[in-house]
């Protein structure tokens, strides 16, 4: 399935207005949820990717890296248009550049990487944290129990015998 879904996500077509269009993620998600071994009978694996809104979650919000956001002019200062012009084009295409460039570089290691370490994640967490989590609310179940049992004889005693022998005592306040 992942084989036939990286060919779909490549094979690019061309809309009426000559852009390029690739296929949807709906097209390779009802492909991978028929012909995957790990979809049950009947029930289908929902698996997409957003290919326009890549941030939903606004994880990334606080960077603007627009020109706009980073260069500005104040409205006594002003360059030669033809500098602003090319100052934007150079601004946009080499930020642009060089993040793709890094990204292909870097973006699948670090991606893996990132995925191996959330795995690690919820490894250690289901099989070591729960576990002995479980193992000390059993224990301190037991501790519990016995530091009610001592609270209850020897203190709650006491406690009770001093508020019996403070009970009679009346106070009156004077005019």
């Amino acid at each position: 399935c992942s084989e036939r879904a990286r060919l779909l996500s490549i094979r690019k077509t061309t809309d009426p207005t000559g852009r390029a269009k690739f296929p949807s993620a709906t097209s390779v998600t009802s492909f991978c949820a028929t012909n995957s071994p790990m979809a049950k009978e009947g029930e289908e694996a929902k698996v997409e990717v957003d290919l326009v809104n890549r941030d939903p979650n606004q994880l990334n919000g606080h960077l603007k890296v627009a020109f706009e956001d980073v260069l500005g002019e104040p409205e006594h200062a002003h360059s030669i248009d033809c500098l602003w012009r090319n100052s934007y084009g150079c601004f946009t295409g080499g930020k642009n550049c060089c993040y793709k460039f890094v990204s292909v570089l870097s973006g699948l290691c670090i991606a893996l990487c990132w995925g191996c370490t959330f795995a690690m994640v919820a490894f250690y967490n289901i099989w070591c944290i729960t576990p002995c989590t479980k193992v000390f609310k059993i224990f301190i179940g037991v501790f519990r129990e016995m530091w009610e049992t001592y609270w209850d004889c020897c203190v709650g005693a006491k406690c009770k015998a001093l508020g019996y022998c403070f009970s009679r005592i009346k106070v009156e306040q004077g005019k």
